[in-house]
């Protein structure tokens, strides 16, 4: 297993050499891309291929980018389905650069309980599995991780739920990506009917006992994949600093010797 930076963790204040090379130094094998914090890099000049040749320098191997929103058809927002194409665009550009393999796709949310009624499980299904099939399409080099979240508003609140709908789509290139800082205690007893196999990344919150319980829950499966800092994370302050804490929260939830 490995432990990767999640660039969610410095979002609010990025210095990307210098997070970069931080995340190298404490321990971490791997990096996570965020969208916003590559389009920023795009958007700053410097290009994606210096980015990219830091990284590598580094020793850092790119694990995933994340993520790509999923929404209905029939929610009516035009302006986050343009927000999707442009990851979708941003995502070719990743692939070219850092040859990234992995991308995280969050299910919507409804604003409120009448907007949640108007989505049955069935409809649902239908429209996901349409959906992640279109970007394994698109985007046959590289893999999609659905990652469910049990926000009462979420349209995918459960781990048995993501994996109905990948079963369903039965395509080598989808995966579940876990997140504990997006999933409650009841996910624990979810895990027994997986196997490691279905599980492409884990990302680890801030409660480190239910992190090590899960931890526990996927070593039975045999899950042997890589460990993310989870994105409902952002720290605020020194970033030096919030690496180093990450890195610590990381290893101390699989069980190895902090920096």
């Amino acid at each position: 297993m490995s432990l990767i930076f999640n660039q969610c963790l410095t979002a609010r204040s990025p210095d990307f050499a210098a997070d970069l090379k931080e995340a190298a130094t404490c321990g971490f094998e791997g990096v996570e891309l965020l969208f916003e914090t590559c389009s920023t890099v795009l958007a700053s000049g410097s290009g994606l291929r210096s980015y990219a040749k830091l990284v590598k320098d580094l020793g850092l191997k790119v694990q995933a980018v994340g993520s790509i929103p999923w929404i209905p058809e029939q929610c009516g927002a035009e302006e986050a389905q343009w927000a999707v194409y442009d990851r979708l665009n941003l995502l070719g550009e990743l692939f070219k650069n850092f040859r990234v393999t992995l991308c995280a796709v969050d299910p919507y949310f409804a604003e409120n309980e009448d907007e949640l009624s108007l989505y049955p499980e069935g409809s649902i299904k239908e429209q996901l599995c349409k959906a992640l099939s279109g970007f394994t399409r698109d985007f046959s080099y590289i893999g999609f991780g659905l990652c469910p979240d049990a926000d009462p508003l979420s349209l995918v609140r459960s781990i048995s739920f993501a994996r109905e709908i990948l079963c369903e789509c039965q395509n080598s290139k989808l995966s579940l990506i876990l997140d504990t800082g997006r999933i409650d205690t009841e996910s624990l007893s979810e895990l027994e009917g997986l196997s490691g196999n279905e599980i492409s990344l884990v990302r680890l919150g801030d409660d480190e006992g239910f992190n090590r319980d899960f931890v526990r829950g996927l070593t039975k499966i045999g899950y042997k994949g890589p460990y993310s800092i989870s994105s409902t994370l952002c720290g605020s302050g020194d970033n030096a600093e919030i690496i180093k804490e990450g890195f610590e929260l990381l290893s101390k939830s699989v069980g190895m010797c902090a920096c």
